[in-house]
Order: structure tokens, then C-alpha cells, then sequence
């Protein structure tokens, strides 16, 4: 229980980035815990922005790596990066979902010459595979599974040399089997 003007602080034990769900209400104790056994936690997407001021294009340069310096704009609710880097991205920098657990991306690019495309990278040995092609502009792409050590790609050239170029991801976790489940249900 806290009050107002307490103080909550949180120390991981590996020094690794964790995610923490908070949830505040006014219920006893008593209720709390018997709401919360009736009820699972929900899964709230993250969404990521990417924009190069000046049309720079999207490569998918599979042999580097990339993490975009990404800042939470309180304005958009988003992640956003001003970046014109190219390369893998791997998931551990989009997602702080533990190893065990991958997530669902979905990709769509803005001010596009609606040729974008969705790589998923295999970490170890960089082959990808194109996940969608073309995508036309502004159009989210189709739902994809990306596990803990797996990297996404993105390339799409800008409709107008010289103009904004911006590519929205959205990510949502997947918990342990769930995914399995889908896919033995789906007869994939």
C-alpha cells in the first residue's frame, strides 16, 4: 500500500533492462488479489518511430547491426528516432520481454515509394527472409513472429527525394505457447 508522496524504487538483479507493469486503483488488499486471480494481464503494443528528415532511404544492410537512439515523445505516445542508420535491429533493442518470450511486429512506412519491405534476420547466421513485399505506403504490414535473438530489416525509398521518410513498428509480446497453440490450431 502507499500513499500519496511515497517513493517506489525499482533494482534489477542482472543489470539487464526488465519490464514493469504497474497497476494503481483503490481496492483493498483482499479485493486486489481476487481481482487479479480472476483476470490476466493484458498486453499493451509498443509502438516505434523511425523518421529521416531527409528521404534518406531504408537499406537492409544485413552484415551490420543497428539501434536507433529511441526517446518517448510525450506528445505522440510513441518512441521515436531521428536516424539514418541502416542495419539489423534486433528485437532485444525493441522489446524488453524476457529470452523466453518473442513478440508480434508489424511495420508501415510513411512517405514511401510504396516498395517497402519487412526482412526477419536469423542473429546468427544474418539470412533473412523478406516478410512482406511490396508494402504499399502507409499501409501496416501483415503480423510476424520475431523471437528473443531474431532482428528485423527495414527498406523502402522515399516517394520524393529530399522528403521525410518514416517507418512505424508496433510490437506486442507473445506469451510461452501461445504462439505454438496458434500455429497447431492454424495447421502451420
Amino acid at each position: 500500500m502507499m500513499y500519496p508522496n511515497d517513493k517506489l524504487a525499482f533494482v534489477t538483479r542482472d543489470g539487464g533492462r526488465v519490464q514493469v507493469v504497474l497497476v494503481v486503483n483503490e481496492l483493498t488488499e483482499h479485493e486486489s488479489v481476487r481481482w487479479g486471480a480472476a483476470h490476466e494481464p493484458d498486453t499493451m503494443p509498443t509502438r516505434f518511430r523511425i523518421i529521416r528528415m531527409t528521404g534518406t532511404a531504408f537499406a537492409p544492410n544485413l552484415a551490420n547491426g543497428w539501434q536507433p537512439a529511441f526517446q518517448y515523445d510525450p506528445s505522440t505516445g510513441l518512441l521515436v528516432a531521428r536516424d539514418d542508420g541502416t542495419g539489423v535491429i534486433p528485437s532485444t533493442s525493441l522489446s524488453l520481454y524476457p529470452r523466453f518470450q518473442g513478440c508480434y511486429v508489424t511495420i508501415r512506412y510513411a512517405g514511401s515509394n510504396a516498395d517497402g519491405k519487412l526482412h526477419i534476420v536469423d542473429h546468427t547466421t544474418r539470412k533473412s527472409l523478406i516478410a512482406e513485399n511490396p508494402l504499399a505506403d502507409v499501409k501496416w504490414s501483415k503480423v510476424q513472429y520475431i523471437s528473443h535473438d531474431d532482428g528485423i530489416a527495414l527498406e523502402a525509398s522515399p516517394a520524393v527525394a529530399g522528403q521525410p521518410l518514416v517507418c512505424d513498428i508496433e510490437l506486442a509480446l507473445v506469451h510461452p505457447g501461445n504462439r505454438l497453440a496458434g500455429r497447431y490450431q492454424g495447421g502451420n
